[in-house]
């Protein structure tokens, strides 16, 4: 049960990514290398939750899939409409992995062709529902600066998780 919990999560960070104002962002994970192996039964597709929809009111779609035995490939669809009425297909690949500190699950997400990762804290919110949240960079103080590796973030994602001030935007999928 805590296996298919936290993999249902998985997809919530990606959809999140694009939609978040101010995320986290480093050129390393909360753990130096994924050690929770992934769960098949947390593949398949998630839809926005939450009315947030993309041209001709769609919602965006994130499936989750096979990367290796600790890491999943995520796909994140959506459309969008230019000023001209241009529509545009924008997919976005990235592979996740699962680390736990402070009681808390959070996702380690990069971009497939970018070498930065983004962390978001998942929770599930109910039956194939779930609900994450996006670490924020635009806390005051600069402490973001001062996290030069994975068990600075790790120590300090434990500590912090439970406060609201460490995120900047939530999003809910639901699952196909």
């Amino acid at each position: 049960m805590m296996q298919k919990t936290i993999t249902r999560l998985v997809v919530v960070f990606t959809g999140v990514i694009i939609m978040a104002g101010c995320p986290l962002s480093k050129e390393f994970g909360i753990d130096e290398t994924p050690s929770i192996k992934v769960n098949t039964n947390w593949y398949g597709t998630y839809n926005d939750d939450e009315g947030k929809t993309n041209y001709e009111s769609k919602p965006a779609t994130v499936t989750i899939g096979p990367g290796s035995d600790f890491e999943y490939k995520i796909k994140e669809v959506h459309f969008t409409e230019d000023s001209l009425g241009n529509v545009e297909k924008i997919e976005n690949v990235y592979m996740a992995y699962l680390s736990k500190t402070g009681g808390n699950n959070f996702m380690n997400v990069r971009k497939i062709d970018e070498a930065y990762f983004y962390f978001y804290r998942v929770d599930v919110a109910g039956k194939d529902i779930l609900a994450t949240e996006v670490v924020s960079s635009c806390l005051t103080g600069g402490w973001s600066d001062k996290i030069m590796g994975s068990k600075e973030l790790k120590a300090f994602l434990g500590k912090y998780a439970k406060s609201e001030l460490l995120y900047c935007d939530k999003l809910t999928l639901r699952r196909n």
